[in-house]
């Protein structure tokens, strides 16, 4: 039977554990982040927890001085042997428990740990460019708090549904002033010539951890990179375009609305990331 972890104790997935007045539940009220297990190696996982700890500083929560890195990596792992997972997909949540209705009765901090089985072919490149649409129904917000992985998501859970309704793998969600900020659960990056295109945080995208990596590491390969908002007009001119998160590191994309793109240096791009460190884009 699976288990999850509940402010340290172990607890059976399929049993409750949280209140009906819980602000993670009413409101969102809290911050996730979402992580690797593969070939024994939490990948990356100073610069999420790292992530983590200044998003839940951002939204005023206080952390507890006995939740140390060592400690959360040790559940971590913990959680994955008692789950019997080789390789898996971890989330980190962190929230306020019950009390208040929009004020904040307790700013202290809850947190749970979740491990799932992945596959771990997830992380090739994929043969087959994914199909994406474009979802401006629920516009993303870009101000002081839109980079964060926050229990908010509204837009991307609907920009998600948006694309399974219309039998795509995904879907570009827009920010107020009708630019593209990310995928529903990966940054974008368009080709255009030589250059290659992401839009900043600036544009309310999130501040992917694999996206940083890829801002650091490109260059190193000899392709110049630039944070730049990027438009519908920019997006069907770009030659090229790929996704890119922690989980699946490149995903190249054939078709957005119906406008398509060859993988073209894509598969260069992930040989080379790969070449780079092969423990960070196995």
């Amino acid at each position: 039977m699976a288990s999850f972890i509940l402010n340290g104790k172990y607890l059976d997935v399929n049993l409750p554990a949280i209140s009906i007045d819980n602000r993670a539940f009413r409101y969102g009220d809290g911050v996730f982040e979402t992580l690797r297990f593969q070939n024994n190696q939490l990948i990356l996982f100073e610069k999420h927890l790292r992530r983590w700890v200044e998003g839940l500083s951002l939204f005023g929560f206080l952390i507890p001085a006995l939740l140390t890195p060592d400690r959360i990596e040790q559940e971590i792992r913990s959680l994955i042997k008692k789950n019997k997972l080789h390789t898996a997909r971890i989330r980190l949540t962190g929230f306020r428990d019950s009390g208040g209705l929009y004020d904040v009765v307790n700013p202290n901090l809850c947190y749970s740990i979740e491990a799932y089985s992945l596959d771990s072919v997830n992380s090739q490149l994929n043969s087959n460019g994914l199909r994406v649409c474009l979802y401006k129904d629920c516009i993303k917000s870009a101000d002081a708090f839109s980079h964060t992985k926050n229990n908010n998501y509204l837009p991307y859970l609907l920009g998600a549904r948006y694309a399974m309704a219309n039998k795509c793998n995904d879907a570009l969600v827009f920010n107020q002033y009708n630019r593209v900020c990310d995928g529903t659960k990966a940054n974008l990056f368009i080709i255009k010539k030589d250059e290659i295109i992401t839009p900043p945080l600036s544009e309310g995208c999130i501040d992917g951890i694999m996206r940083k990596q890829l801002l650091e590491v490109l260059p190193e390969l000899g392709f110049s990179v630039v944070e730049k908002p990027v438009t519908v007009e920019m997006l069907f001119e770009a030659d090229h375009v790929f996704l890119s998160n922690a989980m699946q590191v490149i995903r190249w994309v054939q078709e957005i609305e119906h406008r398509k793109y060859e993988i073209g240096p894509i598969a260069e791009i992930r040989a080379g990331l790969r070449r780079t460190n092969s423990a960070v884009f196995c």
